[in-house]
C-alpha cells in the first residue's frame, strides 16, 4: 500500500532545475476544508501588489491540510496524513514540485522543526509509536536534509501524552512535554532539554493550557491561558531557563491566539486586541520588568480583527492571519517594516483553509570588498 501512496504523491523530477523562490516569498498551502489535495502557493509582494504562483499539489486525507516549515529558497518540509489518521509521513517538497519521503509514523498535525546545525540543514521530527489514550512512546528524530542517504538519528525517546519541539533556537534542543498517566501527574506540562540521549526536565510550566513555545534570545516565550482573566483570554509569558521555578513575566495580555513567532532574534506576537495590530521587536530590547513591557513596537494592518502572526523575517516583516470574526472570512496580510505599507496576500473564500509554512529568508549579505569600502 505504501508503494502505491508514494507513487501517487511523488512528482517526477523536472528535466531542468526550477528557479529558487525569491527572498521574502511566503509559502502557503490552500484547500477547501473537505479537499483531498492541497495546492502549494508562493506569495510575493511587488510594488505593493500581491502576486502568487503555484508550487505543486500534495495529496492527503480528506480535510487534513499538511503542516510544515520552509527550509531554504527551494525546499519545504511537510507532514502529510495520507494513509492513517494516527500518523503522518514527512516529505521534502522542492521548488520544481518533486517530493522525497523522509520518515513515516510522525506525530500527526505537528510541523517538523527545521534548523541549520553546523552549517547543515536538519529537521527534527517527533515520531509517535504505539499510541493509546493513556500515552504513547515518542522518538525525537534528527534528519539530515542535504544527504538523502543519511541515517535517521533518534536523539531522545520517552513515554508521554504528547511531545512537541520548541521552535526557534535548537542549541540546546527543547521540547514541550505533557506527562502520561503513569507519571502520577497526568497532563502536567514542562520543558525538557535533550541531553545524552534523554530528555531532562528544565522548566515546570503553569498548570494551565500552554501553546506556541518559542526559544529565542536565551529565553522561552509561550502563550498560556490567563487564569486571572475571563475565558478566551491569554498571556504571553517569558521564562529564563536559569530560573526554572519562577512563573514567568507577563509581556502581553489579550484574546487567545497571541501566536508568538521568531526569526533570529526578532519576535512577533499579537496584541490580543481586535484592531488588527501586532507587536514586533528584537528580544534583546524587551524589558519584561516594565508594566507594560517595553521593546516591542506596534505594527498595524489597517483592518479590524484579531491579528495572529504566522511568520516573521529577521528584518521584522510579519505574515499575519487576520481573524475578522464568524461573520467575515479571515485574511492573510504581509505587514512589512515601516515605511512600507501592509499588503493583502490572500482573501480566501469561505470554507477554505490557509496554512502558512514560512517566509523564505534573504541571502546573507556579502562581505564588503576593498573596492566597495
Amino acid at each position: 500500500m505504501w508503494c502505491a501512496l508514494l507513487l501517487a504523491l511523488t512528482t517526477a523530477a523536472p528535466t531542468t532545475a526550477a528557479p529558487p523562490w525569491p527572498a521574502h516569498a511566503v509559502l502557503v498551502g490552500t484547500a477547501s476544508i473537505d479537499d483531498t489535495t492541497t495546492t502549494l502557493q508562493v506569495l510575493t509582494v511587488q510594488d505593493g501588489v500581491a502576486r502568487r504562483a503555484e508550487a505543486g499539489v500534495v495529496a492527503h486525507q480528506r480535510g487534513v491540510v499538511p503542516v510544515g516549515a520552509v527550509v531554504d529558497d527551494h525546499r519545504v518540509v511537510l507532514s502529510v496524513q495520507d494513509g492513517s489518521a494516527r500518523d503522518a509521513r514527512v516529505v521534502v517538497h522542492d521548488a520544481g514540485g518533486a517530493q522525497r519521503t523522509l520518515l513515516h509514523e510522525a506525530a500527526p498535525g505537528q510541523a517538523p522543526l527545521v534548523a541549520v546545525v553546523d552549517g547543515r540543514a536538519v529537521a527534527f521530527v517527533v515520531r509517535e509509536l504505539d499510541p493509546t489514550p493513556a500515552g504513547s512512546t515518542f522518538d525525537v528524530v534528527r534528519v539530515e536534509l542535504d544527504d538523502p542517504a543519511a541515517e535517521r538519528e533518534v536523539v531522545a525517546s520517552r513515554r508521554a501524552l504528547w511531545v512537541t519541539p520548541v521552535r526557534g533556537a535548537v542549541e540546546p534542543l527543547r521540547l514541550l512535554v505533557k506527562d502520561d498517566a503513569g507519571s502520577g501527574v497526568d497532563g502536567a506540562a514542562h520543558i525538557d532539554v535533550v541531553d545524552a540521549g534523554g530528555l531532562q526536565p528544565s522548566l515546570a510550566l503553569p498548570r494551565v493550557p500552554v501553546r506556541s513555545p518559542v526559544a529565542v534570545g536565551g529565553r522561552l516565550w509561550l502563550e498560556v491561558d490567563d487564569a486571572l482573566a475571563a475565558r478566551g483570554r491569554a498571556a504571553l509569558r517569558v521564562f529564563a531557563p536559569t530560573k526554572p521555578h519562577e512563573q514567568g513575566a507577563v509581556v502581553v495580555r489579550g484574546l487567545a491566539g497571541l501566536s508568538p513567532v521568531a526569526r533570529g532574534d526578532t519576535l512577533a506576537v499579537g496584541t490580543g486586541r481586535k484592531d488588527g495590530t501586532v507587536l514586533v521587536g528584537r528580544v534583546e530590547d524587551v524589558d519584561e520588568r516594565r508594566r507594560p513591557a517595553r521593546g516591542l513596537l506596534e505594527r498595524r494592518t489597517g483592518r479590524a480583527g484579531v491579528a495572529r502572526p504566522q511568520g516573521v523575517t529577521a528584518a521584522g516583516d510579519v505574515v499575519v492571519w487576520l481573524d475578522r470574526g464568524v461573520a467575515l472570512p479571515g485574511e492573510l496580510w504581509w505587514v512589512p517594516a515601516p515605511p512600507s505599507p501592509p499588503t493583502l496576500l490572500v482573501a480566501p473564500p469561505p470554507r477554505t483553509a490557509v496554512v502558512v509554512y514560512g517566509v523564505v529568508a534573504a541571502p546573507p549579505a556579502a562581505p564588503a570588498t576593498k573596492e566597495a569600502r
